[in-house]
């Protein structure tokens, strides 16, 4: 891990090019000439028809390495993904063929001189930049690890800068019971969501996600404030400024 670290500083530094994971694709090469390959014993019929689509498809087959792809070998020959894979393995086995099968590697180019240990530098936005980015997510991780004041969802959302109106009342900060859901800017949002469209009873407010003595509480403010009215009917509605503000 710490060559692999190391090997990512060195390549945002603009040392090395360093190229993780690149697929490389299998290689055969006949370890044998083609007239010793005639004379070979009769061998199963699996190894003889990928012998076959060998000579076949890829030429130069006797004297270097070609690219094969079994995908096609096996397409065909009629022959499963894994036999043909078996088959070549068995023929390099007997030393008819080299076989390099397909891999995952990482790859290291050097873009310019090679130096010595003592003249290497790491601008900020290498290294240090790099360090307090990686401190701020850890914190981020365990602040979400250990709070209990917020749905998990909502954190989230929050993290990577979305915002989320609703709790998802599945998680295990929604299901405590002694959540608070919801902070009081979310009760005013939903207050004044819910009442923009018109006066609404108190027994047909939505408190789904708030605990209802918070909201209690939310909502009698914004009435002292004269946010909210209420009407000769006793239905709760919104003082016609905020709502042409919020229609803006």
């Amino acid at each position: 891990m710490q060559a692999h670290n190391a090997l990512l500083l060195l390549h945002n530094a603009g040392y090395i090019r360093y190229t993780e994971d690149e697929e490389v694709t299998s290689r055969v090469m006949f370890s044998i000439i083609r007239d010793d390959l005639y004379r070979l014993n009769e061998r199963p019929e699996a190894q003889e028809s990928i012998i076959h689509e060998l000579l076949r498809r890829y030429p130069g087959i006797f004297s270097t390495f070609v690219y094969i792809d079994e995908h096609m070998i096996s397409k065909e020959t009629g022959l499963e993904y894994d036999a043909v894979y078996l088959g070549l393995k068995e023929l390099a086995h007997a030393g008819i063929i080299e076989y390099i099968p397909r891999k995952r590697t990482n790859y290291i180019t050097f873009v310019t001189r090679r130096v010595e240990r003592d003249e290497i530098i790491l601008p900020n936005y290498v290294y240090k930049d790099r360090r307090t980015s990686y401190a701020q997510r850890i914190t981020a991780m365990i602040d979400y690890v250990m709070q209990r004041d917020m749905c998990r969802s909502r954190y989230l959302l929050s993290y990577f800068g979305e915002k989320a109106n609703e709790d998802c009342h599945r998680c295990d900060v929604c299901h405590h019971p002694s959540a608070s859901y919801g902070n009081d800017d979310d009760i005013r949002a939903s207050i004044t969501r819910q009442l923009i469209h018109g006066p609404r009873a108190a027994v047909d407010i939505d408190t789904t996600g708030f605990t209802r003595e918070r909201f209690a509480v939310i909502l009698q403010q914004m009435v002292d404030s004269e946010e909210v009215l209420i009407d000769e009917q006793q239905r709760f509605y919104l003082n016609a400024q905020l709502k042409e503000d919020q229609s803006v």
